[in-house]
């Protein structure tokens, strides 16, 4: 499993992670996810946010993560819509970044066609993000359902033509519905609009 992609899944389902090459859309600026976000009174992500850290999102849809005592990591959020979802793609380089992960000198070069999946909604000034599931993308791919193979004990990773991993993603049940945990979600707040320079 590549450390770097896994983590931020890892977050949300500790059980593990769904990560997708090529990936099946051209990806996009979501413009609406311009502003500045916190994590709700009171949360915290690990070693992904914590309180009084920030993100600042541009109309570019350039990220800058601002966290104490931490140099700001500087990212591309680009996302693709399918079967009425919206997805946020995460690559290798901008894991390893956010999380800083060591690299070592026979780690496999990290890739940016490859990426891990958040679905997201936006209501307001909340954004609400839930990880694939994948038990229940690796029960698919087991029975031939969809392309892809299991990596590890943690990562599923879903690759093929691009017309059936966008069929593997409109499946209703690969998102956890609504009630899942707390802990297996990413909730932010925007607090503020992000200011032209």
């Amino acid at each position: 499993m590549k450390r770097a992609t896994a983590a931020l899944l890892v977050l949300l389902l500790p059980a593990g992670c769904v990560t997708v090459s090529p990936l099946p859309a051209p990806l996009e600026c979501d413009t609406r996810l311009a502003g500045v976000w916190t994590l709700p009174p009171g949360a915290t992500r690990g070693d992904l946010m914590g309180p009084g850290d920030r993100i600042e999102v541009d109309a570019e849809c350039v990220a800058r993560l601002h966290r104490a005592d931490r140099p700001v990591v500087t990212f591309a959020l680009r996302s693709f819509r399918t079967g009425g979802r919206h997805l946020l793609v995460f690559d290798e380089p901008t894991m390893s970044a956010l999380f800083e992960t060591p690299r070592h000198l026979n780690d496999e070069p990290l890739r940016a066609d490859r990426g891990a999946l958040l679905a997201y909604r936006l209501d307001g000034d909340r954004f609400d993000a839930v990880a694939a599931d994948p038990d229940y993308a690796g029960s698919r791919i087991r029975t031939g359902a969809w392309p892809g193979r299991r990596e590890g004990d943690d990562t599923v990773h879903l690759e093929g033509p691009a017309e059936a991993v966008q069929a593997a993603l409109r499946d209703p049940r690969l998102f956890p519905p609504d009630d899942v945990p707390e802990d297996h979600r990413l909730r932010l707040r925007r607090v503020a609009s992000l200011r032209s320079p």
